[in-house]
């Protein structure tokens, strides 16, 4: 596992760009994954009670796991996106999402990007309609 930036999280920051996603150890990303993801605030954590104190501290927009139902758990817990690197869809995972966990299953690193491209897309186009929103209310 390659040691990514742990960033020191400011609770209610709007400055923070990008999405703040957490990723457990056992995504077992490789280190060009990590690369493509400089404009995330990623950071590495080991567990979920790791996990849990990380979200105390601030709103995450992703948790990028391998399948682990305390870590579906804490997501579901807090509204947070979890997408599931596996190489096989986990029934589990199945059961959570039919219970309305917001999960998303990839095979791989590659699929993780994707999901998360498009969850900086959603998210940018979030903040420039708040942007209007606020411009038009002035």
């Amino acid at each position: 596992m390659v040691a990514v930036h742990a960033l020191d999280f400011t609770i209610g920051s709007s400055e923070l760009p990008g999405p703040r996603v957490a990723v457990l150890d056992g995504a077992q990303l490789d280190p060009s994954t990590f690369a493509a993801l400089a404009d995330c605030n990623v950071c590495s954590v080991a567990d979920v009670s790791a996990l849990t104190q990380l979200a105390d501290v601030a709103p995450l927009d992703a948790v990028v796991s391998d399948w682990q139902p305390a870590v579906a758990d804490v997501t579901a817990r807090l509204g947070t996106r979890l997408i599931v690197v596996a190489p096989e869809l986990p029934e589990p995972l199945v059961d959570a999402v039919g219970r309305g966990l917001d999960a998303r299953w990839v095979e791989n690193a590659a699929g993780a990007l994707a999901e998360l491209a498009r969850l900086r897309s959603t998210r940018a186009r979030s903040e420039e309609h708040t942007s209007e929103l606020q411009s038009h209310h002035d």
